[in-house]
């Protein structure tokens, strides 16, 4: 993944994990698996669609 890609994916990564955290209310515990989480998920969806121009 490109530097310009990752770090466009980024920012979705954290809207998405703010809002799983929010509407869930975890611990701050629980709070640290879900950027991880939605970060491995937005890297395999690109590696996906790079995957398919070939």
């Amino acid at each position: 993944m490109y530097l310009a890609d990752w770090l466009c994916a980024g920012s979705g990564v954290k809207t998405a994990a703010d809002a799983i955290v929010q509407k869930h209310r975890l611990s701050a515990k629980e709070k640290l698996k879900f950027p991880t989480m939605e970060s491995g998920r937005v890297t395999i969806d690109y590696l996906e669609k790079i995957s398919s121009y070939s």
